[in-house]
C-alpha cells in the first residue's frame, strides 16, 4: 500500500505549485518503487517536461523556466536533493516525500536475485529422494528390466551348491522354499478418443493412419477452446502472428472483386488487389490473414471456395446467373429432395477413360424446367461427387464446369439445401441453351479438382430438327418453333409439337397452381392421356413426368407418390408393374 505523505511546500505560490507538479509526477512514474528507493530524474527532462505541457498557470510571467524549476525544488531541500550527475543538475527524493538516505538503505535487499536465492542450499540425498518419489534405494539390476520382466536379486551361491538343493534367498539367513512367481498381467494400453476406442500397443504409423479423424478432432477441439489460436476451415494460426489489414485495403478486395465480377480466388487478391508477392516468405501467412480477416467481415464478403480453391464474392454481387424463377422460389421446388423416397435420381457410376481413376459420373436426361432455369437437381446419389463446403455455414460453393466439344468454361453455384430447401447446381443456362434441348442425355464428369466437372455428351453425325415447346416472354403464351439440335436424346422427355400440341396458345400456370401437384398431374394427363370409353384418362408415369417438369421438378418416384396417395383419389396406379396411372375426373 502507497503511503500517503502531506507535505508542507515552501517558497512563493509559484514555486510551490512548481515543486508539488515535479514530486508528482515523480512518484506516478516510480509507482512500483519501494517507499525508501530514490527516484531521480534530470533538470534537463523536467524543463522540457515543462516547455511542452505546461502543467502549471503561472501568476507570474517567469521568462526562465530552468531558474524557476531549480529555484522551487531547492528551496524545497526536505523533499528534494540535488546532485550532480554526468548529465548535469538531478533532483532526487522518494514516496515518502523526503530525500534518500543512502548510507541507511540496502539498495539489494528486495532485488529478485535476492529473493530467488533466499534460503537456498544444495539439497542432500534423502531430499533428492524425497524429490524424486523414491521411498528407499533400489539394486540399479531391477530398474534395469522392463515392466514385463521379473525382477530378480543378486544371490550368494555356496561353494558346496547341489543341482537338487533348494535355492538360497538373499532377503534373510533362513532357507526357504521358493515359490513359482505368477505372470505379470498384460497392461490394457487401450484409451477412448470420442468415440473411437484406440490400442496404444501397436504400431506408430498404423494407429495414426488408422484413428486420424479422432485425433484430428480431439486436437480441433482443443485449438477451439484456446483463445490464442484462431481457425479457417481446418487451418489454425497462431493470431498474434497475423496481420492486419486496414479499411483502406479492405475497400480495395471490394472494388477489385466488383470490377471482376466473379468470384476471385485468395492468390489473386493477395497479388492484385494487395500487390503482395507470391513467392515472397510470408505468402502462407499472407493467404491464412486475408481467408480469415475477409470471413469476419460478413457484412461486405462472402466465401464460395473450396479446401483446394478458395474464392470470395461480394455481398452487393449478384449471383452467377438470372434464371426464370428465383433463386429462393427454385430452392423451394427441390425441397422433395429433402425425401430419400423420393429423390429417385440417377446413378453415380465410375468414369471411363485413361485420365478417370477414381472420379465419378452421372448420367441425366435434361428436363424443360431445368433447361429454362439452368439448374440440375443433387439428389444423395449426385451429393457423392459433390464438393463438401470448406465452412460450417457456407451456402454456396462455386463450380466449374468445362464444355470440351464448344471449348467454354462455365460458373456454376452449388446451393447448398438448409431446412426444407433442396440442394441444386444454378448458373447452367447459356451452357443448356446454346448447346443442349430439353430431353438431352449428357454426363456430368467430375475433373482434376474437387470443384471441377466436366458436361460430356456424344455428338450426332447429322443435326436433326423439330418443332418443339418454347415460352413467348412478350405474349405470354406457349408455343412451338423449330429447334436444330446435335445432342443425343430421350424420346419421352423432348416435349414436340406431335406429343403435346394442345399446349400452344396456353399460359403458364399461376404461382397458386404451381404449389399444387394434384393441378399440375390432371393438366399432364389431359396432355398424355387416353381417354377411355367411361370418360377417364390414363397414361404411363414415364410420359407423364416430363411434362409435369415445365413448371415445377418431378421426379418419377415422386409422380408415382401422388398416384399412389390417399389425398388424390381422382388418381390410381392401375397396373404398378408397367408404371400405368389413371385419372377420373
Amino acid at each position: 500500500m502507497a503511503v500517503e505523505v502531506e507535505i508542507q511546500w515552501q517558497g512563493t505560490n509559484d514555486q510551490k505549485a512548481v515543486a508539488s507538479t515535479v514530486y508528482a509526477l515523480l512518484t506516478a512514474r516510480a509507482r512500483f518503487f519501494a517507499d525508501d528507493a530514490p527516484i531521480r530524474q534530470s533538470l534537463a527532462h523536467l524543463l522540457d517536461f515543462f516547455e511542452k505541457q505546461h502543467p502549471v498557470e503561472l501568476q507570474t510571467k517567469e521568462k526562465n523556466y530552468e531558474a524557476l524549476i531549480e529555484k522551487s525544488l531547492t528551496l524545497n531541500e526536505h523533499v528534494f536533493a540535488k546532485e550532480q550527475g554526468e548529465n548535469g543538475v538531478v533532483f532526487v527524493t522518494t514516496k515518502r516525500g523526503t530525500p534518500p538516505n543512502v548510507d541507511a538503505v540496502d539498495l539489494t535487499a528486495h532485488s529478485f536475485r535476492t529473493r530467488l536465492f533466499e534460503g537456498a542450499h544444495e539439497p542432500n540425498q534423502e531430499e533428492l529422494k524425497a524429490i524424486r518419489g523414491v521411498a528407499r534405494e533400489m539394486p540399479d539390476i531391477i530398474m534395469a528390466y522392463p515392466e514385463t520382466i521379473h525382477p530378480v536379486f543378486p544371490v550368494d551361491i555356496p561353494d558346496a551348491f547341489e543341482p537338487d538343493e533348494e535355492p538360497v534367498l538373499a532377503d534373510s539367513a533362513e532357507r526357504v522354499v521358493a515359490e513359482e512367481q505368477p505372470e505379470a498381467a498384460p497392461v490394457d494400453r487401450r484409451v477412448r478418443i470420442g468415440n473411437a476406442v484406440v490400442d496404444l500397443s501397436g504400431d506408430a504409423n498404423a494407429i495414426a493412419q488408422e484413428h486420424a479423424g479422432a485425433f484430428k478432432e480431439l486436437l480441433g477441439a482443443y485449438l477451439d477452446e484456446d483463445f490464442r489460436f484462431v481457425r479457417f476451415g481446418e487451418q489454425y494460426y497462431v493470431e498474434d502472428r497475423l496481420e492486419r489489414l486496414s479499411k483502406g485495403q479492405l475497400r480495395d478486395i471490394k472494388d477489385f472483386i466488383n470490377e471482376r465480377g466473379e468470384p476471385l480466388a485468395d492468390e489473386e487478391l493477395i497479388s492484385d488487389a494487395l500487390r503482395r508477392p507470391l513467392q515472397g516468405a510470408d505468402y502462407s501467412l499472407w493467404r491464412f490473414t486475408i481467408n480469415y480477416r475477409l470471413g469476419r467481415e460478413r457484412k461486405d464478403f462472402r466465401f464460395v471456395g473450396t479446401a483446394q480453391d478458395r474464392r470470395w464474392v461480394t455481398t452487393s454481387l449478384p449471383p452467377v446467373a438470372q434464371s426464370f424463377r428465383k433463386p429462393s422460389e427454385i430452392a423451394q421446388d427441390y425441397r422433395y429432395l429433402t425425401d430419400p423416397e423420393l429423390a429417385d435420381g440417377d446413378p453415380v457410376t465410375p468414369a471411363s477413360g485413361a485420365d478417370a481413376s477414381g472420379r465419378l459420373q452421372i448420367r441425366h436426361v435434361l428436363t424443360w424446367y431445368e433447361s429454362e432455369n439452368g439448374v440440375l437437381p443433387v439428389t444423395p446419389a449426385t451429393q457423392l461427387m459433390m464438393p463438401d463446403p470448406l465452412l460450417d455455414d457456407q451456402p454456396v460453393v462455386v463450380l466449374r464446369i468445362q464444355d470440351p466439344q464448344n471449348y467454354a468454361t462455365h460458373t456454376a453455384e452449388l446451393r447448398l439445401g438448409v431446412g426444407n430447401r433442396g440442394t441444386h447446381i444454378a448458373g447452367l443456362e447459356e451452357l443448356f441453351q446454346s448447346t443442349l434441348v430439353p430431353g438431352a442425355i449428357f454426363s456430368l464428369v467430375q475433373g482434376a479438382n474437387s470443384n471441377e466437372y466436366t458436361i460430356e455428351y456424344e455428338r450426332q453425325s447429322a443435326a436433326q430438327e423439330s418443332r418443339l415447346l418454347q415460352w413467348d416472354e412478350r405474349r405470354e403464351r406457349w408455343f412451338f418453333g423449330p429447334v436444330v439440335y446435335e445432342c443425343p436424346v430421350d424420346p419421352s422427355y423432348l416435349l414436340s409439337e406431335e406429343r403435346i400440341g394442345e399446349l400452344s396458345g396456353r399460359k403458364r400456370a399461376s404461382d397458386a397452381e404451381r404449389k399444387r401437384p394434384d393441378y399440375l398431374l390432371q393438366q399432364a394427363f389431359e396432355l398424355v392421356g387416353e381417354r377411355g370409353t367411361d370418360g377417364s384418362l390414363t397414361a404411363l408415369v414415364d410420359d407423364l413426368t416430363p411434362v409435369m417438369n415445365i413448371d415445377r421438378p418431378f421426379s418419377r418416384a415422386y409422380v408415382e407418390s401422388i398416384v399412389e396417395s390417399g389425398q388424390y383419389p381422382k388418381f390410381t396406379l392401375e397396373d404398378p408393374t408397367i408404371g400405368l396411372a389413371a385419372y377420373r375426373a
